[in-house]
């Protein structure tokens, strides 16, 4: 076998091939460390989730503030009151529909209602006002159904839910049931609902005598019960309330609009 040339044309054996450094070893994961990244983890949740919490108590204040400067203007207050009550339920989640996220809203309340305030407004101090809501049939949705509703004469089926939710309202708020707080709330609401659409829609006009009675109670029931609300949320802050709509004042844990 012909011994290989060395560059200069010299003979000599051939040249091994360079050895591979040895792989370095790979630090044991620190446990301190890897303790210290969940922390922060957890610590920037729950920041966030405190920033959110106190942008939705910003927006709710701000609102119930102007509607309680709004005496001289009953639409206005209550269209202030509504929004107020908006933001309190309201999320970045859109998966609901409205009826849905404001009955669970409601329900979630009455359970972590613990001192029974709520149950002490519908039944000691708002229950006329709450029958004049649930009472008038201009204010149920179905009521204005083309197919349900009353153009639809005797195909109409929007009497039977008027009925059936009128007479369990009643008489819930006449035996004060604890049980039914939440079904009061959710028909008052609804009620409540409609009326904040005609309102906000253009179905009805600025004013008029003909809702007067309903946005009058309307705004005297949220004015008691929206304070209520708010006090429930703030004792139970570290509930996951969500985050609020349109919350670009979150962006960098700064706290807007």
């Amino acid at each position: 076998m012909t011994p290989a040339r060395t560059p200069d044309g010299a003979a000599g054996s051939a040249s091994a091939p360079t050895p591979k450094a040895p792989k370095r070893m790979q630090a044991a994961p620190n446990e301190h460390d890897s303790r210290l990244r969940s922390a922060k983890a957890t610590d920037a949740v729950a920041s966030s989730k405190e920033d959110a919490f106190k942008l939705r108590m910003r927006r709710i204040e701000s609102w119930m503030e102007r509607a309680e400067r709004s005496s001289d203007d009953q639409d206005l207050g209550f269209l202030s009151y509504w929004i107020a009550f908006n933001a309190c339920y309201a999320t970045d989640k859109k998966s609901r529909p409205t009826l849905a996220a404001i009955g669970g809203y409601l329900r979630r309340l009455v359970d972590l209602d613990r001192n029974g305030v709520i149950h002490e407004a519908i039944y000691d101090r708002f229950s006329i006002e709450i029958r004049t809501v649930v009472d008038n049939t201009f204010l149920l949705e179905q009521f204005w159904d083309p197919k349900k509703g009353w153009s639809a004469g005797a195909d109409g089926t929007w009497n039977e839910k008027f009925t059936g939710e009128q007479q369990r309202v009643h008489k819930a708020l006449e035996r004060a049931l604890a049980s039914r707080s939440s079904g009061v709330l959710v028909v008052l609401f609804e009620r409540l609902y409609t009326l904040r659409n005609q309102l906000v829609h253009g179905g009805a006009t600025w004013g008029s005598q003909a809702n007067r009675l309903s946005v009058k109670s309307g705004a005297r029931i949220m004015a008691a019960l929206l304070p209520i609300f708010v006090g429930i949320m703030r004792e139970n802050r570290d509930e996951d309330w969500g985050s609020p709509p349109y919350h670009g004042g979150l962006w960098k844990g700064r706290i807007r609009n």
